[in-house]
């Protein structure tokens, strides 16, 4: 065995002594072996004799001047294979042999990044400027991992040095739009993303994050050409094809995007996002089964990940699987105790539970963390009007029209619902008026606007235009037939309004009776409709309820026989009930028959 040999061997033990005594012993025999000379540098570094390590590095690299290059190399192809410690220890190593060398240093900072140390990374970075101030690389890859970090304006200042350093580096342009999509630049970022590509055509990732920023200005379409493209280039890049399924999934096709993502899975099935992406899809479809098997397995791959617990909380959510939501919710808040989004989602599955005090407590929390968390607001007030708590629910929903009314048009609408039953129609017309404005479709805010303006004897034609594009906006909403006979009844058109209770009647008479029976209740005796009461009865005897239907038919005879026997829409009205329930009423006695007039004079005659 050479003395070489035995010094490696020694040293392996962690015999540093005596393994560089031998290692010295084969010097003398052969000084010509640089790895004598790295291996003795290398134990003397480990016995704190820095000043000797030099020396036997600075020998090694005499011997051979291409030395630390040689290691750099091989830490690029641990890199490829990911075996990151041996990258990071050929890298080391490199940098022991030419402290100078920049390109060990993004060897080693890249190797670190990829497991997750972006300080020791950006460490690296660091230094390799300090080596080479001219290293476009080394500036674009600290920005990367700036970036990781959201040190986004410095990131962005050495993204813009490597451009400027090395303008025709695609990869410099790459980073730095990604730079810009992190804050929210889409334009710039997709300027960047166009100049790479033109420098570089076959950078399957270009054209991916070209892909991305269409998907972010909503236009999937063009992003799924990108992602085709990227495909094309690589055709085992999973990232592309998950990208290319989210495309579909936005645009509905769901079937493409659990293909695309089923493939993504195939090449790369370690990722946890991939599987939580066809979960999404799967429960799209309302496949139960399939979404909650692919988010489980992403808990599964990613267990201390607060998002593939709460991504799965979304899917118990949503198959109405309350409990075990609010499971999922409480974990990801275990280990992300941070997170407003969080709390909010576990406030919706305690309102769903009916656990008010608890709803409205995660709301809270969720506000504190993020005062600006519009939907926190707008659900707190939701539970406050369950409970009761009108004051609190209207300074909730006025504050999310504050952060974001565009995005929350029912707060408007609920609201005006609260002004409305304070008698602030004012204020309530102007909040419906909000609601059509920004979401035309809206037909309940059309409704309630009409029962508004139906109040006003003068704008019975405005009520009648709002209840009318409220059914054109959905033709099976039966209040707004029952709401428009109302209005057609005040405005003196009572077969208009007969078709249009008879309408709303057939389409859900449940609900009418529902809120004919509370209309009934709340309207005192001056101001009580009482067309209703045979709409009640015509609604009981639909749903075969006959005794309910008479008992509501006689009550409302005998009051207009006493109070309105003249009217002629009760009249109309009460003529329909008639028919619907098949009642032929019998005369009093002597009512109906057929007698002579009796002259004055006959009169006379019969008294004399």
């Amino acid at each position: 065995m050479s003395l070489l040999a035995s010094g490696l061997i020694l040293v392996d033990l962690g015999g540093d002594e005596p393994g560089a005594a031998m290692l010295t012993a084969a010097i003398a025999v052969n000084p010509s072996i640089t790895l004598t000379y790295i291996e003795r540098g290398n134990s003397c570094l480990r016995r704190g004799k820095s000043e000797l390590a030099k020396a036997d590095f600075a020998k090694a690299m005499e011997l051979d001047s291409n030395l630390a290059k040689d290691f750099v190399k091989r830490a690029k192809e641990y890199d490829y294979y990911r075996d990151l410690d041996r990258a990071i220890a050929e890298s080391t190593q490199a940098i022991r042999l030419d402290a100078g060398l920049a390109v060990a240093y993004t060897t080693r900072g890249q190797a670190l990044a990829k497991q997750g140390n972006w300080d020791l990374a950006i460490a690296d970075y660091t230094e390799a400027i300090r080596c080479d101030s001219a290293f476009a690389r080394a500036y674009a890859l600290r920005a990367l991992a700036l970036t990781e970090k959201g040190e986004l304006s410095r990131a962005l200042a050495d993204a813009n040095e490597a451009v400027r350093i090395d303008p025709d580096d695609a990869g410099s342009y790459l980073h730095r739009g990604d730079i810009y999509s992190e804050q929210g630049e889409t334009d710039k970022a997709l300027a960047d993303f166009d100049r790479a590509i033109r420098l570089d055509s076959q950078d399957a990732v270009a054209f991916r994050n070209r892909g991305l920023e269409f998907i972010e200005k909503g236009d999937c379409d063009r992003a799924i050409v990108e992602f085709n493209e990227a495909i094309r280039l690589n055709h085992n890049y999973a990232s592309a094809y998950s990208d290319r399924g989210v495309a579909h999934s936005s645009k509905g096709n769901h079937d493409g995007a659990i293909a695309d993502f089923a493939e993504a899975i195939r090449l790369d099935p370690e990722r946890a996002m991939f599987y939580r992406n066809r979960g999404y899809a799967w429960r799209k479809k309302g496949n139960r089964e399939n979404a909650l098997a692919d988010y489980t397995e992403g808990v599964r791959l990613q267990p201390d990940s607060a998002k593939a617990y709460a991504d799965r909380g979304l899917i118990h959510y949503f198959f109405s699987e309350t409990d075990k939501a609010v499971a999922d919710y409480t974990e990801a808040i275990r280990l992300d105790p941070g997170s407003a989004v969080y709390y909010a989602n576990r406030g919706a599955a305690y309102s769903d539970l009916g656990d008010l005090d608890h709803a409205i407590a995660d709301y809270s929390e969720a506000i504190r963390l993020d005062p600006k968390l519009a939907v926190a607001y707008y659900n707190r007030a939701d539970a406050h009007v369950k409970k009761g708590n009108i004051k609190q629910a209207l300074a909730d929903y006025t504050e999310t029209i504050r952060l974001d009314g565009q995005e929350h048009p029912l707060a408007h609408l609920k609201r005006g619902a609260i002004y409305a039953v304070k008698g602030d129609c004012g204020r309530a017309l102007d909040d419906y008026s909000e609601v059509i404005r920004i979401d035309p479709t809206c037909y309940q805010a059309y409704v309630a606007r009409g029962q508004l303006l139906c109040d006003h004897p003068d704008k019975q034609d405005e009520a009648i235009a709002d209840f009318t594009e409220a059914i054109r906006l959905n033709p099976q909403f039966a209040y707004a037939y029952y709401n428009r006979g109302l209005a057609h009844m005040r405005s003196g058109n009572p077969d208009q309004a007969l078709a249009d209770y008879a309408e709303a009647i057939r389409l859900d008479a449940k609900a009418m009776i529902k809120a004919l029976e509370q209309s009934v209740q709340t309207s005192g005796e001056d101001d009580n409709d009482y067309s209703n009461w045979f709409l009640l009865a015509m609604a009981q005897w639909r749903l075969g309820e006959k005794e309910k239907a008479r008992q509501w038919y006689d009550k409302a005879v005998a009051w207009i026989d006493q109070h309105r026997p003249d009217d002629e829409g009760l009249i109309r009205v009460r003529n329909e009930a008639k028919r619907v329930l098949g009642i032929e009423e019998v005369p009093a006695e002597g009512e109906g028959e057929a007698r002579p007039e009796k002259s004055k004079a006959a009169k006379r005659e019969a008294s004399e």
